[in-house]
């Protein structure tokens, strides 16, 4: 994906970040580079980062700034592109901006423990990744750059000046769920810290001591925990983590009232003129008045009080009547937005999409996500944003005919395709090793990762075949090379007609001696193939 680099946004210990444009389709993207240089970056690390890298495009969430390419640049530098939010900059939120800090922590724990329930972790978690977006708050950028960090052998170094990194990252430890927590923690603590009071001198606290400091116990507990030193002693995962926040109101304390009173002066008491001077009256007179006066006061206090009491009960009986009732938001996950429509509607609330992505398993107008999260309690006429799916991503086929196999295998690699089954066709006029035909053909739209078969010209023979022990029969021995985990070895055995068979599958380990003997009932060539890229190949010819 063709990007031009617009604008620097920033730096950290992990890597820098830009804001780019994508130049087939306008859209702005947000492209992080990790502090990778190239000599830690020669061919085969280039494959197993963009092959690690990778693994997050199905990590899809309101919160998360979901991954769209990752690529190398022509000087060896990784880029790894990822949606950009609508009011980027690279600033995190604070508690004066359009999002409470301690709300911004609670949307930072939900996109964690999305990608921790998913078996993903961030490993290069700072308070730079966490970027605002308006009325959707906060959401969280960079996933994928601790992993690439880590399989180039540099995550504990960049991280050694990192305040976030916890301390087993940088002892060079692979990131785990326990060292994101250790991160959350880390900016849990600066989010909701209170603020020195204007004109104070500032003191260089430890994490630990700033914890004690922060309003409500539980959720200084929560994050004191969270930065301990050891990894056992943490909450395991953002799941755990989320789930405590939720037990405790972590609502801000209400701030002081800034209304300025005045003091008025005090009025001197008037000077009562004194009362005429009145008759003496009789003792039953007297106590007939005492008796009117107080008769009068009651009724006078009684219907006042039950004014009051029609009044306060008309109030809270209006105010019953026009609040909307709680209801629970439901599971509306892998639905189509017409069922899901149909099912918040049902409990009272409304819908909208609040934007579409690719996923590898969601089909195509079906549900990924969905926020506010289900079983939370909201209002009537609440707003459910749905984030509705695109289908597996897909790409377009390059057209590979008239070029080397080399590359076609590059062009393949850049469309984010895999090279298939390679055919020769012995008696072409045709230069060697040059593509004659490809399927899928040219111009097709599939879903990444397919693989793309090539017929090339040519006979050359790419290696000897060891242990021959008969004109129609070779022994085939390799060595798994290092790489992924598990690889699939395949050896195929190909006739000039363009038939083939199989004589060989198994996924093995690297390292790993794969032997195995191959037959052909006529001229045939024995190709090795290793996660689908041709390895070795062996003529064998049948006797004169």
């Amino acid at each position: 994906m063709p990007i031009d680099l617009r604008e620097k946004l920033g730096a950290s210990g992990f890597g820098e970040r830009y804001l780019g444009l994508d130049t087939a389709s306008g859209r702005e993207l947000l492209v992080t580079m990790p502090r990778l240089s190239a000599r830690e970056t020669d061919s085969a690390i280039q494959a197993r980062l963009i092959a690690a890298v990778r693994r997050y495009h199905g990590l899809v969430h309101p919160h998360i700034c979901a991954l769209v390419d990752v690529g190398f640049t022509p000087s060896g530098q990784l880029a790894i592109a990822q949606e950009c939010p609508k009011t980027a900059g690279g600033k995190a939120p604070a508690d004066d901006e359009k999002e409470p800090g301690r709300e911004a922590l609670m949307h930072l724990c939900e996109a964690l423990a999305y990608a921790h329930a998913r078996g993903m972790v961030h490993g290069a978690l700072t308070r730079d990744c966490l970027l605002r977006e308006g009325p959707q708050g906060a959401r969280v950028a960079d996933f994928g750059v601790g992993v690439a960090l880590y399989e180039a052998g540099v995550l504990g170094a960049c991280g050694e000046k990192v305040p976030e990194a916890a301390p087993e990252v940088k002892a060079g430890a692979e990131p785990t769920t326990a060292s994101d927590v250790y991160a959350l923690g880390i900016i849990g603590i600066e989010l909701c810290a209170v603020p020195s009071p204007a004109g104070a001198a500032s003191t260089q606290d430890s994490p630990a001591e700033t914890a004690r400091h922060i309003p409500g116990a539980g959720l200084a507990a929560v994050l004191a925990r969270a930065i301990e030193s050891d990894p056992k002693a943490r909450q395991p995962s953002a799941e755990e983590m989320l789930a405590q926040l939720r037990k405790i109101a972590i609502r801000p304390p209400p701030a002081p009232s800034a209304r300025v009173t005045r003091k008025l002066p005090t009025p001197k008491p008037k000077k009562e003129p004194e009362p005429p001077a009145v008759p003496e009256m009789s003792y039953l007179r007297g106590l007939g008045l005492l008796l009117w006066g107080l008769t009068r006061s009651a009724l006078i206090l009684t219907m006042a009080l039950s004014l009051i009491a029609a009044a306060v009960v008309g109030g809270l009986a209006l105010a019953f009547r026009n609040t909307p009732a709680l209801v629970t938001v439901p599971d509306l996950e892998g639905m189509t937005v017409a069922e899901a429509t149909a099912l918040a509607r049902a409990k009272g609330l409304e819908v909208t999409v609040g934007r579409e992505a690719h996923h590898e398993e969601v089909p195509a107008g079906h549900v990924i996500d969905h926020s506010p999260y289900p079983g939370k309690m909201v209002r009537e006429g609440r707003a459910v944003e749905l984030v509705v799916s695109l289908g597996p991503p897909r790409a377009k086929v390059p057209n590979l005919v008239g070029k080397s196999r080399a590359e076609a295998r590059d062009l393949l690699t850049a469309a984010r395709l895999r090279l298939g089954t390679v055919s020769r066709q012995a008696r072409s006029s045709k230069p060697g090793d040059e593509v004659l035909s490809q399927n899928p053909g040219p111009g097709k739209e599939v879903p990444i990762d397919t693989e793309v078969s090539l017929t090339v010209s040519g006979n050359r023979k790419i290696a000897s075949a060891p242990g021959v022990k008969g004109p129609r029969a070779a022994d085939v021995a390799i060595i798994v090379p290092e790489g992924p985990v598990v690889q699939r070895v395949k050896v195929e055995v190909h006739y000039p007609s363009g038939r083939y068979e199989v004589a060989y599958e198994r996924v093995c380990r690297p390292g790993e001696k794969v032997r195995t003997h191959v037959t052909a009932s006529g001229e045939a060539t024995v190709q090795v193939l290793i996660d689908g890229e041709l390895v070795a190949e062996y003529d064998l010819e049948p006797s004169p």
